[in-house]
């Protein structure tokens, strides 16, 4: 996609740092939209395709997209955390939108300090009106746009959303059960090694590896509230006995999950 920054107005209308209230929302956007992920996890799905975007990612939300779906939620003890930039990005010519996708973009691969630098520094300069902060909060947002549009022109990763979509809505369906990597893969009507490849590419991990997160974080929710026993932490997470849990949970943690369970019981006690 070819853009010419010349023929671009881009006027912020909103730019903010908050803890999400709605953990679970259907969205029909008017305007275009650019989140940052400071903690937590974002879950958004669409037409049968869907992504998870975590702590660090940013996501590129266009204006008149495909409705879409995210759903919220915290991972371990921090709680949800976001920046996020809502603006107008029309042809100064056509007066039309300009758009760089039809459906939200998971953007995981950039700098990670550069991108949380420029929404600190858009956010911390909305407002004012001299021309050192309207100039800053324009060269800061030509950045990110550049970042999304650099994403958005790689056709072939957003191929790869579509085709593991199958994969990732049964996994976050079916976290708790046992499957495997050839059942997966059947579903996006792909061999095991193409399914391995793509869902690298997009999410960051494998397959295996995606499912155990998902886990991992249902333990450290169940953990740190502290009312209820290991070995029923162990059943609901679908694993046959305590110990069995026990070692997963150290092997994904470094730590025992007595020890953890333990723990956020002090710091509650001491909160």
């Amino acid at each position: 996609m070819i853009i010419n920054p010349s023929n671009i107005s881009a006027v912020i209308k909103l730019a903010f740092s908050y803890t999400p209230k709605l953990l679970d929302h259907s969205v029909k956007r008017l305007r275009t939209g650019i989140l940052y992920i400071v903690s937590g996890e974002y879950l958004y799905t669409w037409e049968g395709s869907s992504f998870l975007a975590r702590s660090g990612d940013l996501i590129y939300l266009p204006t008149y997209s495909v409705p879409y779906n995210y759903k919220v939620k915290p991972v371990g003890d921090e709680p949800v955390q976001a920046m996020q930039v809502e603006l107008e990005l029309n042809d100064i010519y056509s007066g039309k939108p300009i758009v760089f996708s039809n459906c939200p973009v998971l953007i995981s691969e950039h700098d990670n300090s550069l991108v949380r630098d420029c929404f600190e520094r858009i956010i911390s300069c909305q407002g004012k009106k001299d021309s050192v902060s309207q100039f800053l909060i324009h060269s800061e947002l030509y950045k990110l746009l550049a970042i999304c549009i650099k994403c958005t022109d790689d056709n072939q990763l957003v191929f790869s959303h579509r085709v593991i979509a199958p994969a990732l809505n049964y996994i976050h369906e079916n976290y708790r059960r046992e499957f495997s990597v050839s059942d997966l893969a059947e579903l996006c009507h792909i061999s095991e090694s193409q399914l391995r490849r793509k869902f690298i590419k997009v999410t960051g991990k494998s397959p295996i590896k995606y499912k155990n997160e998902l886990i991992l974080n249902d333990a450290y929710r169940f953990l740190s509230d502290g009312e209820i026993g290991i070995g029923t932490i162990a059943n609901i997470l679908g694993f046959c006995d305590s110990f069995a849990f026990s070692h997963f949970f150290k092997k994904m943690t470094g730590f025992s999950a007595s020890t953890y369970k333990t723990n956020a019981a002090k710091q509650k006690l001491n909160s």
